[in-house]
């Protein structure tokens, strides 16, 4: 279903979103399993990984996914110079705008981490996350699936990493899971939307809750 088609008045809301990738091996797999579930996802990329595998975010991108910047190499943005923050932002603003025609309005920064200068230089709205799958940690899961619920509420922004095949296992019981208890699946912009929340350039959000 297209973005522009869906309304969610009076429906509990999250918002799926995955870092580090694209994996040429994982990320199209999971692509693959929200096409089935009829689910949209924000995508938080690498500009590196991007650069290598830019079919893989053009097909996301083409399946009305919303593509967002992790920023080109994952460094903790805060304990490195200013002018490396800066590169490393803007060179992966450039990378994703060559292979999609845009530059992405949303940017998530490594760890979560960020300060002033970060979100001065990033000049597009910071989306952390509420609910830590913890996927990276557990690689297991049964556990992706039990830290997700215990934490979930409506529109929450939930973290996950496109390049675990665990994750990628888990994410069908999720959205299964997630939707038994009433929760729909939105991109940030939608989730936005349906909050007539304005997101802006430079502020941090850890979930959409108006």
């Amino acid at each position: 279903l297209r973005a522009t088609e869906r309304t969610f008045e009076g429906k509990k809301l999250v918002a799926l979103t995955f870092d580090d990738g694209p994996s040429p091996e994982t990320t199209p797999k999971l692509l693959d399993i929200l096409h089935e579930k009829d689910v949209l996802a924000t995508f938080f990329v690498l500009g590196n990984q991007a650069r290598n595998n830019p079919d893989v975010i053009k097909r996301a991108a083409k399946e009305h996914h919303e593509i967002g910047s992790h920023t080109m190499y994952h460094q903790n943005l805060i304990r490195i110079p200013v002018s490396a923050a800066e590169s490393d932002i803007n060179e992966a603003k450039s990378t994703i705008k060559n292979i999609l025609g845009h530059e992405p309005s949303y940017t998530r920064p490594p760890y979560g981490n960020y300060n002033e200068t970060v979100q001065k230089i990033a000049n597009t709205p910071l989306i952390i996350w509420s609910v830590d799958s913890e996927d990276w940690r557990t690689k297991d899961p049964s556990a992706i699936l039990a830290t997700t619920m215990s934490e979930v509420h409506d529109d929450a922004i939930i973290l996950m990493h496109d390049i675990y095949p665990t994750t990628v296992e888990a994410v069908p019981t999720v959205i299964d899971t997630l939707r038994q208890n009433g929760y729909e699946f939105v991109t940030i912009p939608e989730l936005k939307k349906a909050r007539r929340i304005e997101l802006k350039k430079g502020e941090a959000y850890y979930n959409l809750t108006p």
